[in-house]
């Protein structure tokens, strides 16, 4: 409750002070009869002439209102990137309510301005944009941003991108209530997930789409999209974050009360919430919120409370506002139903705190509050919530919330004497639940309209059908024309191939080559051998994982072997199989550290794939084996303007000039090959260098290799 005071009470301040600054500035009233006349270039124009006053220099508030309006005037006139631009500098000298808590989003889109000329840099920086402007509750303008995105993500087909992008604008859509936009959002992503070939994308993309299936009551779909999503990340060698695909699928069988299924799944998430990479620590105190629910359908309240206290302090100790809210809401219900409803009504306020911008969890968390309003004699608090509720435009989204306000809002209007209300709430839940029982009619009606429309369009095939056989007809003129000009260019396109065909089998051996380099038959027998190794000490779940990475390493080297360009993240992924493949089986493993910048958007970056791994092996082999001290490998990944900047670095022996004149000779013998193809192909250098560490300082030993890979997809 005082939060809502607090952010009330910030409205009407901002509010006061927009219509005081127009009133004491009179520069600005001029500029605001220009856009009220819809003159944007001339009230543009007209502003930034302000803006070099000496007013405008030395009054902070007068300039932040400058800026305002400049970004506001920019976004009429199409200027996008000179919109945010001001809109940047108007938020710096004027925060918005929760700018400090959200200082991340704001701190990349600053980084990304500068930067932002061509297609991807403006995808990137129209996308960060729009999720500042989510933070700022400028849902709208949010929208209009993403779509930006999309579009430029479309142009360039970065399938990463369009993935990412329009699964976060499914989530959006949903929360605003624009169901049908968000399922189609969702369906988008997977499709660019399905064009990248990236089964774990594609697998979230499902979970995602189950959550729509499930809420608008089609739960048939949603189980069935939900367990098609756990087949596919058990499918894969990644785990990371299996217990969520658990979790939500159990979820999901308690809302279609199957609650056996719904244990059986609590208690897979379970088995594994000791693995950090299948459990993180949300989906870990999530686990505990299902545990508790679990505990009170079988009526053991007091391990049921004890689950959610578990809840309270994990989601404390990361921070998690939805899991402490979630913690709140659960013992509330159970003080509740044990008739303790002061102490209910104590803990549903408590939650209030953490409440987000979601409308359906502020009905839900009102009609909560009713019920115990209701049982405490509070009914005229409760009808200022229940009207609230009533306001609330996304309402209507929510068949079930909004029956249980109709029927909270008789109830306390019965408990007040509001007869002639009551009886008029009453009216409103007959006719809601006969609009819901007719939804039997509604999909019968669907499906003779849709019967209907598929007789027009067989109608209207029949006449292009015949429209097309006098068509054929001027088309075997046409054809014959064409014929006599295929056959020069035949003549033209045979010398060519030739060509071609010499260059394509030069880069058809090249890719072999590149094949053995990556997976040497002396690389595979040393695998094969620690498996086997593995499974003589009948350490069935290490032989088990080291096959798993194994397999992912092979399946990625066979793919990215015919690819151009692959992105960043799947660079990473596949060094990380192959690093912990040469750890497992060293009987010292060496200390091994990646450093990457969490803002660096490695699914949108795409870069000339397996360039990296030559490098990290001679590391490994040359520099970290055999070591009587402890060995350290660092992997650092920084984005510059036009290249990622990669620095490899070993504490190993360092290289000597035979060492290293060896090296060159065959390790970096394909990798030269292909650097000559790629810089040729992309009009972009690529640069690489070996520093001997000892050379520099006596006192240290190691190789640092220094290098820069072109980012291909930002033209």
């Amino acid at each position: 409750m005082r939060f809502s005071l607090l952010l009330f009470s910030w409205f009407i301040a901002i509010s006061a002070i927009g219509q005081t600054t127009a009133n004491n500035y009179p520069s600005i009233k001029v500029g605001d009869s220009l856009l009220s006349v819809q003159n944007y270039t001339a009230a543009f124009d007209f502003f930034q002439e302000v803006l070099n006053d000496g007013q405008a220099l030395a009054d902070s508030v007068f300039r932040a209102e400058i800026y305002h309006r400049l970004s506001e005037t920019a976004e009429n006139l199409d200027r996008y990137p000179e919109a945010i631009s001001y809109h940047i500098k108007w938020r710096s000298l004027q925060p918005f309510l929760t700018q400090q808590e959200n200082q991340r989003y704001f701190d990349k889109v600053v980084q990304l301005l500068p930067n932002a000329s061509d297609s991807l840099g403006l995808t990137r920086l129209y996308y960060r944009y729009a999720l500042l402007l989510i933070r700022e509750n400028e849902r709208d303008l949010a929208f209009a941003y993403f779509k930006r995105a999309l579009g430029f993500a479309s142009d360039i087909q970065s399938y990463a991108a369009l993935a990412t992008i329009a699964n976060e604008l499914a989530g959006e859509y949903w929360d605003a209530g624009l169901k049908d936009l968000s399922t189609e959002m969702y369906k988008e992503s997977i499709a660019a997930a399905k064009a990248l070939n990236d089964t774990n994308r594609i697998a979230g993309g499902y979970l995602n789409l189950a959550g729509n299936y499930i809420e608008e009551g089609d739960f048939a779909s949603g189980i069935q999209m939900h367990l098609d999503a756990l087949k596919l990340k058990e499918s894969i060698a990644d785990k990371s974050n299996l217990s969520y695909y658990y979790l939500q699928t159990a979820i999901v069988y308690n809302q279609a009360r199957n609650f056996e299924k719904w244990e059986d799944y609590v208690w897979k998430a379970y088995q594994i919430k000791d693995c950090e990479a299948c459990t993180p620590p949300r989906e870990k105190a999530m686990l505990y919120a299902e545990l508790g629910g679990i505990a009170k359908y079988k009526n053991q309240t007091q391990v049921a409370i004890q689950y959610y206290d578990t809840l309270l302090i994990l989601s404390t100790e990361i921070a998690y506002l939805n899991g402490q809210k979630n913690a709140y809401d659960n013992l509330a219900l159970i003080y509740k139903d044990l008739g303790e409803y002061e102490k209910a009504l104590e803990l549903i306020t408590q939650s209030e705190v953490f409440l987000t911008d979601n409308p359906f969890h502020h009905i839900s968390h009102n009609n909560t509050k009713v019920e115990l309003l209701l049982e405490t004699n509070n009914p005229q608090v409760a009808l200022i919530l229940l009207h609230k509720n009533i306001q609330n435009e996304a309402l209507s989204n929510y068949a079930s919330e909004r029956l249980r306000t109709y029927h909270l809002l008789y109830e306390t209007n019965v408990q007040l004497k509001y007869f002639e209300d009551a009886f008029r709430w009453n009216d409103s839940i007959r006719e809601l639940e006969n609009m819901l029982r007719d939804a039997d009619v509604r999909k019968e009606m669907a499906t003779l309209e849709t019967r209907y429309q598929t007789e027009k369009k067989e109608q209207q095939i029949n006449l292009l059908t015949a429209e097309n056989k006098i068509t054929n007809q001027r088309i075997r003129l046409g054809w014959l024309f064409i014929g006599f000009l295929l056959v020069l260019v035949v003549l033209v396109l045979a010398l060519l191939f030739f060509r071609r065909k010499q260059a394509a089998f030069k880069q058809s051996e090249l890719q072999q080559k590149l094949l053995r380099s990556q997976m040497n038959p002396h690389f595979i027998f040393n695998v094969m051998g620690s498996i086997q190794s593995y499974l003589y000490k009948n350490e069935a779940a290490k032989a088990a994982d080291y096959l798993s990475r194994f397999a992912a390493l092979s399946r990625s080297v066979l793919e990215f072997s015919s690819k151009e360009n692959i992105s960043l993240k799947e660079e990473i992924v596949m060094l990380q199989n192959y690093i912990e493949l040469e750890r497992a089986r060293m009987k010292h493993p060496f200390e091994l550290e990646y450093i990457i910048d969490e803002d660096m958007e490695t699914d949108f970056i795409e870069i000339p794939p397996m360039l990296l791994q030559p490098f990290v092996e001679n590391a490994i082999k040359h520099g970290l084996q055999d070591l009587d001290y402890p060995g350290k490998l660092i992997l650092r990944f920084d984005e510059k303007k036009d290249y990622i900047a990669v620095e490899i670095v070993d504490n190993g022996k360092g290289l000597t000039t035979n060492k290293q004149g060896q090296h060159k000779s065959k390790a970096l013998e394909i990798f030269m090959q292909r650097k000559k193809g790629i810089e040729h192909k992309s009009k972009k250098e690529l640069t690489f260098e070996f520093e001997n560490l000892n050379t520099l300082d006596k006192t240290k030993h190691g190789v640092r290799v220094f290098l820069h890979l072109p980012i291909l997809n930002n033209d």
